[in-house]
Formats: C-alpha cells, structure tokens, sequence
C-alpha cells in the first residue's frame, strides 16, 4: 500500500504540472533533438485491451484491468513530455541536485515553463544508440532543479524505459517507480511496471489482436497469472495457499 500511495502522490503531482502548462544525415543534432520524442506519447493509453474486457463485471477481469489501468499511469508523466506552447527554449543543459546525470553528447534541447509556483524543464539530449528524455522542476523558492523523471528510448526501435524519482523524502536520489517497455519484430509488445524495491512487479504482454497476459509479482513471488483472448475472455491463477484458478466469459 505504501507503494501505491507514492505511486499515486506522483500521478497526482504530475496533473499539477501539466496544468502549467530529409536523410538523417542532412538533419542538424539541434533539429535532430527538435524531432526526438517519446513513442508512447503518441499512445493514448500505452496498453490496449478488448473493451469486452474492460467492461466486464467480472471480479477478476475487474481485477485485471484495474492492473492495466495501473501500468496505463505512465501516461499521467508522459503528458510532461509535451511542453506548453510559449515554452522558452535554450540549449543550456540543466545540473540537477539529485538523480544520476545522463552520459550524453555535446547538444541539449531544453524547453521551460512556470506558473506562480513551479518551473518546469523538459530537456533532451542523445547518446550513440538512445535519445534521452528529463523532467526537473524547482519551486519558486529554490535555487536548483529536481529531476522528477528520467527516461531513454532507443533510436532505432520502441524499445525503452522510464525511471520515476522519489522527491518527497530523503536526497531525491531513490527511483521510486520503474517502467519499460519493448515492440518486438512480431507486434507483441512487452511492457513492465515494478517499484524500485521489488515490492511489487507487473509484466504485460499484448498481442496486435490486443489478447495478452499480465504477471503480478509481490516481493519476486508470483501471485497473480491472468491471461485473455482477443474477445476479451480470460483465465486466471491466483498463487495463494491453495493456489485458486477460474475464467471468465464476456
């Protein structure tokens, strides 16, 4: 419960702020990073299932879906990664007081927003193989900014992850929440969402047919295993004493 408490405390923080507000080679690193964006941006919800599914009074295709719609928080923080129009923009990069600092090259693309209380950041740079992607943002009081959000996605597939900062306690230092995400050649895609401590871990895949499997793990144990068709049925295996398993049919 404590990790979902922090977990929604951050979604919570995250609306705040969005209400703030050719050849490759003929392509500048500066233009470059101007085209650079997250791919699940373009998703309204990272992870689709059958609506059957989601409609479903079934307590346990209820229970599955209130996963999904778990792991869908990522797009409360993906929303920062679309600066307001009016953003000032500046190459400058930004020296957080907390969070691992990205190994990049030279160029950074840094777009900055404020309302009477908050500046937010959105800064962009590259290394060989990723392009990367920072959240900060500093109170009007304080002097320096702190990263909120890391994340990085590879240049040449959807295939990345995305690091959540703890910023209610202690340095600022500890990734609170983790996801990642990959689309393989087949169309699956591959998408997780753990806690940092590895309280909980949940492991999704959909299919392009939108079946799929969800995993839930609490402290590295199984615990739940529900899978469902493309219709929206589903099975389940619950890893309690005794194990328990049954179906639904939508």
């Amino acid at each position: 419960m404590k990790h979902l408490f922090k977990f929604f405390c951050l979604l919570a923080l995250t609306t705040f702020l969005m209400s703030c507000g050719g050849d490759d080679d003929d392509v500048s690193p500066a233009d470059e990073l101007a085209q650079a964006k997250l791919s699940l941006t373009e998703d309204a919800t990272p992870i689709e299932v059958p609506s059957a599914m989601m409609e479903s009074t079934d307590e346990k295709a209820q229970l599955a879906t209130s996963y999904i719609s778990a792991a869908n928080g990522i797009s409360q923080y993906l929303a920062n990664f679309q600066p307001p129009a009016g953003a000032t923009k500046s190459s400058t990069p930004i020296t957080a007081s907390n969070g691992r600092m990205a190994q990049t090259q030279e160029e950074y693309l840094i777009y900055t927003w404020s309302d009477t209380e908050i500046t937010v950041a959105y800064q962009i740079s590259q290394t060989t193989d990723n392009y990367v992607f920072e959240i900060f943002f500093k109170y009007k009081d304080e002097a320096e900014f702190v990263k909120f959000i890391h994340a990085e996605e590879s240049k040449t597939q959807r295939k990345g992850f995305m690091d959540i900062y703890d910023i209610y306690g202690g340095t600022g230092n500890e990734v609170v929440f983790s996801y990642a995400w990959e689309e393989k050649a087949d169309g699956t895609f591959h998408f997780d969402f753990e806690s940092a401590d590895g309280g909980f871990v949940m492991k999704l895949v959909v299919n392009p047919d939108k079946s799929g499997s969800l995993k839930y793990y609490l402290s590295g144990e199984l615990y739940y295993d529900i899978n469902w068709d493309a219709a929206g049925n589903g099975t389940w295996t619950w890893y309690s004493d005794p194990v328990e398993s049954g179906s639904w049919t939508v």
